[in-house]
């Protein structure tokens, strides 16, 4: 089984006619912006939906629903379709977002700002102190690419565990 995929504007009809929106993003993510009337059901904990609703399935950017679809597919007794271009889509296509920006830089955000430091660390500290430190600016490179491929993050996990990124 497949979603289907289906442009913001159509989610919102879908939304307003009586369809399940699902955010499957972490809560983090979820409270950081989100859909609204969309409710949050982060991938790792998702349980099959009891009614036969149908189902819009959000997250960031489209890729986390395509690559889990068999699983969110079976989930559900209705239609089942994925957000295209996720929350990034949405807030292309001009809809409305619910957003809080009263705590922290939305995660992903941090993991950029992160990463950037750490290059420019290692560079500065690989022409100072010794050539090695240029390892550190690989292993970042290939967290970004990994990132890249899978929406998950090394430095992302290591961040979650700050105390400002915990519970929100």
């Amino acid at each position: 089984m497949t979603l289907t995929p289906i442009s913001p504007l159509k989610a919102q009809s879908l939304g307003g006619d009586g369809a399940r929106l699902v955010d499957i993003r972490s809560p983090e993510e979820f409270a950081f912006n989100n859909v609204p009337g969309a409710e949050n059901r982060p991938l790792a904990t998702i349980e099959p939906f009891e009614d036969a609703r149908d189902v819009v399935f959000i997250c960031r950017t489209g890729r986390r629903s395509e690559m889990n679809a068999p699983e969110l597919a079976a989930l559900t007794k209705g239609k089942a379709y994925r957000l295209d271009g996720g929350i990034v889509g949405w807030r292309a296509a001009g809809l409305p977002l619910a957003v809080d920006r009263s705590g922290a830089l939305e995660l992903d955000q941090q993991a950029l700002i992160v990463s950037g430091a750490l290059v420019i660390v290692s560079a500065l500290f690989a022409v100072i102190v010794t050539g090695w430190y240029f390892l550190l600016a690989v292993a970042v490179g290939a967290d970004l690419i990994y990132r890249g491929r899978t929406e998950r993050s090394v430095i992302e996990k290591a961040l979650r565990l700050f105390p400002w990124n915990r519970g929100k």
